[in-house]
Parts: structure tokens; sequence; C-alpha cells
């Protein structure tokens, strides 16, 4: 098994009962808004970054960009790689780091893309984005 990231963006996380999340507003890659500049009120990214057991990361750093600018960074860190250990799953033979960014308001003055970087033992792993459009036609609820 190779290393792998995924990210999902979303309006809204839940925490309940049993250690469950419940994602709400979910988005499928992209996010529209009326016109530009506009205010998204929140925004998540829930980062998923999975390695194999036989594999554990030594260095792991996390960059968030809109449009080339830096939103967020979580920087190589020991501290982050200790955690990441201590989640192991003996049932898939995989260790996963889960971050949760929040974006509360998030300030978009043109249309763009929101892009995740990670970086893991010096390896860049792809993991994807949200492009955000304006539609004037479009209608809130």
């Amino acid at each position: 098994m190779s290393r792998y990231a995924y990210c999902v963006f979303c309006d809204d996380i839940r925490h309940e009962l049993a250690g469950k999340h419940s994602f709400m507003g979910v988005y499928q890659g992209k996010l529209i808004v009326t016109e530009f500049p506009a205010v998204i009120h929140k925004l998540f990214a829930v980062i998923h970054i999975v390695t194999p057991q036989t594999r554990p990361f030594k260095s792991l750093e996390v960059t968030i960009e809109y449009n080339g600018q830096e939103m967020f960074r979580l920087p190589d860190t020991e501290g982050i790689v200790r955690r990441l250990a201590s989640h192991a799953s003996d049932a898939s033979n995989e260790s996963t780091f889960q971050g949760q960014v929040s974006f509360s308001p998030l300030h978009l003055e043109k249309p763009g893309m929101i892009k995740v970087k990670i970086v893991a033992d010096g390896k860049k792993i792809p993991c994807g984005g949200l492009i955000i459009e304006a539609d004037p036609n479009l209608q809130s609820e």
C-alpha cells in the first residue's frame, strides 16, 4: 500500500457520542457564491493522511493555500508524527492522521482554488482542493 491523502470540505462538523463526527454541507469539489468579494461564515477542511504501519512518517507538513497564498500551515514537528503513531489501526495495517481546520470567517476577494499540500518525509502526497467560483443566478435558501 502506498501513502495517500484526501480532504473533505464542509460547512460544519458535529461531534457526536461514541467518537462519531457528522460533516454538514459537504462540498463536491466546488463552492459557488453569488458574487465577489464574498464572505463564507464558516468552512472546514478535514484532512486525512494515511501511511502503512510499516512506513511510519518521520516528518509531516500540511499547508493550505488560496490562489497561491498561504492560509494555514502545520509545520513539520515531531509531535505530529508521535501522535500519528498512536492512531495506528491494527485492522487495516495503516496509520491515519486526521486534522480539522476551521476558517471562520473566510474572506474571498476573487474566484480561485483552495489547495491542500502535504509533504511527508520530503515527498509530496496529492490531496486535492476546492474550487471557488461565482454564479450571479444562484439564489440563497
